[in-house]
């Protein structure tokens, strides 16, 4: 089973991450997507077959709101998929363009990946994938954890 997270507030919700849920049920409808929605609005768009969780978190202030909204999608990777499920984590303005197998995906995903920035040695947060192995999520979270929300 393969898995597919994103995370975001009501705003990028509407705007990003339905054509992202939407254009990876096109291309690779055998995927199972699942969409955090970060203090979601009273009612939003439901796509039938994505699988929806919510995060109410009262912010202390509104300088940590955008830093938590990064984060949230690598704290929820670790809570939804606490064992070794299969999950990528991506960024809601994403879009899949082209189909692909399960075999292409599974020698990405079965192994942890960070995306590279493109001329930066430092890592981007737009594509990671987990492997098969809990500690890498579990640790990550923590470490997330372990610096103050404020």
């Amino acid at each position: 089973m393969y898995n597919i997270l994103l995370a975001c507030d009501s705003a990028y919700y509407d705007t990003w991450a339905i054509n992202c849920a939407r254009s990876i049920q096109k291309f690779t409808p055998w995927l199972n997507v699942h969409i955090v929605i970060v203090n979601p609005r009273n009612s939003y768009h439901i796509i039938p077959g994505v699988a929806y969780h919510e995060d109410i978190i009262n912010f202390p202030n509104e300088s940590c709101k955008v830093p938590y909204y990064q984060a949230a999608r690598f704290l929820k990777c670790a809570e939804l998929f606490p064992n070794d499920e299969l999950v990528m984590t991506i960024d809601c303005d994403t879009l899949c363009t082209r189909e692909f197998t399960k075999g292409e995906l599974h020698t990405i995903i079965s192994k942890i990946h960070v995306q590279r920035h493109q001329k930066n040695i430092r890592w981007m947060a737009g594509l990671v994938t987990y492997g098969n192995d809990s500690t890498f999520r579990n640790e990550f979270k923590e470490k997330l954890m372990s610096i103050p929300i404020e």
